[in-house]
């Protein structure tokens, strides 16, 4: 089986400050996956550069392979210390998973104790203290199972209270608390664990934000995978094996163009059915194909899907009152995790640019700005060209 290290965050400016002192940054790579916290010391423009070059340096080393022990230097000795409050000017929460074995490790240096879930209940974490160059960095390592929650938060989330007096009754643990009854109603999701825990912060604070406030969530389930066979290859010997592909796909499978659908038809033997109930505006209806989770029209559907995943940003929410094959498909992408698409370069003239190079098509030009959103949204794409 494989998993994946889904990862959300939301940070919150505290009131009539326009940047946050605090920073979240987050990093898959093939081999592991990383999120970081960094709350600069104090509010505004200081405390948000203060936030953003120690999560940016924390992150760039860690993607070029530099030994967590040096990181942690490099980070220590680079922070100075306020004469005001004797404490470094920035501090962090550093979570770490390694894809091949699920096994992580948690830094953390003056954030409040990250929170640790299993099966949907807080379980204690036993940190060891490292010194580094006479900084205390609290540091614990374990093996994540399916549904494991790590979250991590700024001190704004735990002082969180109304008049920007600490409410006694939103610490630590009842956070936990919360969480749990958060992780009880969507145990596979990350990103409504969050955004509830935090919209819960707000409240504490009656709405008027004392101090920036954070947090990072963390979960392991189990990978979504999509493909996406749009467009016939230039060679028709290809054709039965990507209708084979496809058909054996193991995740969720789209295909997008008629001609795309009557290649797939035809391997499989069966005849593609329309639904007319699914046309809105300009983007026409979708399909039914035996083995296919979802069929739709070619450039004009991804045409829409392009504007629909510039609307949406991300929120699969916002695309829920939209009922065409436009909307299921940046549904489906948003919902995947790894996203292959598999593009057949034939060209069909009656879409095709006439001032734009043959070999340049309309069809190739979408995928390519589907890849570009999706990878913002940390989505693991790649594309096939046939």
């Amino acid at each position: 089986m494989e998993y994946f290290v889904d990862i959300h965050y939301r940070c919150l400016s505290k009131d009539d400050e326009d940047l946050c002192g605090d920073q979240v940054r987050v990093l898959h790579t093939d081999k592991k996956s990383w999120a970081v916290l960094s709350d600069g010391i104090g509010n505004g423009v200081k405390a948000n550069i203060l936030a953003s070059l120690t999560s940016d340096i924390m992150i760039h080393m860690l993607q070029a392979d530099v030994s967590m022990h040096d990181v942690m230097e490099t980070i220590v000795g680079t922070l100075p210390v306020s004469q005001e409050f004797g404490l470094a000017y920035a501090t962090f929460s550093l979570i770490e998973v390694d894809h091949h074995d699920l096994k992580f490790r948690i830094c953390n240096f003056d954030n409040p104790a990250v929170l640790f879930f299993r099966n949907g209940k807080q379980m204690p974490l036993n940190y060891h203290t490292e010194m580094v160059l006479d900084r205390e960095i609290q540091i614990t390592e374990g093996q994540l199972q399916k549904g494991d929650f790590i979250a991590a938060v700024s001190d704004g989330v735990v002082k969180a209270g109304p008049g920007f007096l600490h409410n006694d009754d939103w610490d630590l643990n009842s956070i936990a608390s919360y969480m749990e009854e958060c992780l009880h109603e969507t145990p596979q999701e990350v990103k409504p664990v969050v955004e509830k825990t935090m919209l819960r912060t707000c409240e504490m604070y009656e709405g008027q934000i004392g101090d920036d406030t954070s947090m990072v969530g963390l979960l392991l389930r189990e990978s979504r995978a999509a493909m996406v066979l749009s467009g016939p290859p230039l060679d028709e010997k290809e054709d039965d094996e990507l209708a084979n592909r496809i058909l054996n796909f193991n995740g969720t499978r789209i295909i997008c163009g008629g001609t795309t659908a009557d290649i797939v038809a035809l391997r499989a033997g069966f005849a593609v059915q329309t639904d007319n109930t699914f046309v809105r505006g300009n983007v026409p209806p979708i399909g039914f194909l035996p083995g296919i989770d979802l069929l739709t029209e070619g450039i004009l559907t991804l045409t829409a899907t392009v504007e629909l995943l510039d609307k949406a940003h991300g929120n699969i929410q916002l695309l829920l009152a939209e009922h065409n094959g436009a909307s299921l498909l940046a549904q489906a992408l948003l919902y995947a995790d790894k996203i292959t698409f598999v593009v057949g370069q034939k060209i069909n003239p009656f879409y095709q640019n006439p001032l734009l190079p043959m070999s340049v098509s309309i069809r190739k030009n979408l995928i390519e700005k589907l890849a570009e959103r999706l990878i913002k949204l940390n989505k693991q794409v790649s594309i096939e060209y046939h």
